[in-house]
């Protein structure tokens, strides 16, 4: 199971249901840096955590998400002129609809703090989602062994645990 996906979809599905304001910052890569993604405009959501421990930020690069640290956004990027980041914006803008983006200039102690404390809480959800994927396999486990409980293949609601009906 890929479990940055799962955390990303899980992030996403719990900031839905009202609209937000998340921050987004621009970044250039420095005229200096030689990787791969030189004078490419990254957007930072600094908020959104990338992982489940919170170190990672969430960014974008046209096209597709990925993850950038505290160190690369501080040693690899500088800030980017408003007409370079404009398209971009409204990529971002199309993507995140639910949310009211707003730039900031830089990242702050307020945006680490917010993003390691959205990690903690889906940190938490994911560990009750898995301790009841858990029971449920514990449950089917016990019931196979002794030989009186038929698993319902049927079930489509993957939010709860499969039924289980005697056999």
């Amino acid at each position: 199971m890929n479990t940055c996906a799962y955390f990303d979809s899980l992030w996403a599905s719990r900031h839905q249901s009202t609209a937000q304001r998340l921050p987004v910052i621009f970044r250039a890569t420095n005229a200096n840096h030689d990787g791969p993604h030189a004078d490419e405009v990254t957007a930072i959501l600094p908020t959104l955590p990338s992982d489940p421990i919170g170190h990672g930020l969430t960014c974008y690069q046209s096209g597709r998400h990925c993850t950038g640290t505290r160190q690369w956004y501080l040693h690899c990027t500088q800030r980017c002129p408003v007409d370079e980041y404009m398209p971009l914006l409204a990529e971002l803008c199309s993507i995140y609809a639910d949310f009211d983006l707003y730039v900031v200039p830089r990242i702050s102690l307020d945006h680490d703090f917010e993003r390691l404390n959205a990690a903690a809480r889906l940190r938490r959800e994911m560990e009750v989602r898995f301790d009841q994927a858990c029971s449920a396999v514990r449950d089917i486990l016990e019931g196979q062994d002794s030989g009186n409980i038929v698993v319902d293949h049927r079930r489509a609601d993957t939010n709860r645990p499969f039924e289980t009906t005697p056999g």
